[in-house]
């Protein structure tokens, strides 16, 4: 098993409503995970962002066994500021359940307690292919009225086979489990 992260990829959202408070919704405010310098802010429940994701990180020939969407959320007041991981693909949209960062001004990954795992894509139920999740929208949408900032999208794709990079060893608790190093 190898794991890669991939992250947003073009010169912008596919389509956005909202997430602007604190000025466009750009890839670069959310291509990199820099503790929160560079975000995109929204209050309004409702809105949403998609970005296509660069899975040039993910070999040629590789079999494709998950993929994890996440953002990195921090939410502004000591309120639950409610979101969904989302994505578009086959011409669906599919979300996650309500995610709210524990502590007010503190970035934390959606992943670290609503992880969203697809072992298949959810439109045809088919193995994932690299073509298929180059072409899926991973987003993230408002659910309440409270304010909240995004700094990072992203995608956890666990997969086998093809040649891999240059890896690193993580001990996840029980093994050491080999992880992509990828530099954007």
């Amino acid at each position: 098993m190898t794991v890669v992260r991939i992250t947003v990829t073009g010169s912008g959202p596919v389509s956005s409503t909202g997430w602007n408070a604190e000025g466009p919704v750009t890839t670069a405010k959310l291509s990199t995970d820099d503790g929160g310098t560079s975000a995109v802010y929204s209050p309004t429940s409702g809105d949403n962002m998609y970005f296509l994701m660069d899975v040039s990180p993910i070999p040629d020939g590789a079999t494709i066994n998950s993929v994890t969407f996440g953002a990195s959320v921090s939410k502004l007041d000591p309120v639950d500021a409610l979101t969904r991981n989302t994505i578009k693909v086959g011409g669906n949209t599919y979300e996650s359940g309500n995610f709210s960062p524990s502590v007010a001004n503190t970035y934390q990954y959606t992943t670290s307690t609503a992880p969203y795992t697809f072992s298949t894509n959810p439109s045809n139920g088919s193995a994932w292919t690299k073509s298929a999740l180059a072409a899926t929208q991973n987003g993230l949408k408002k659910e309440n009225g409270a304010g909240q900032r995004c700094s990072y999208l992203f995608a956890d794709v666990d997969y086998t086979g093809g040649p891999s990079g240059p890896a690193i060893k993580r001990y996840d608790g029980s093994s050491f489990v080999d992880v992509v190093a990828v530099v954007i």
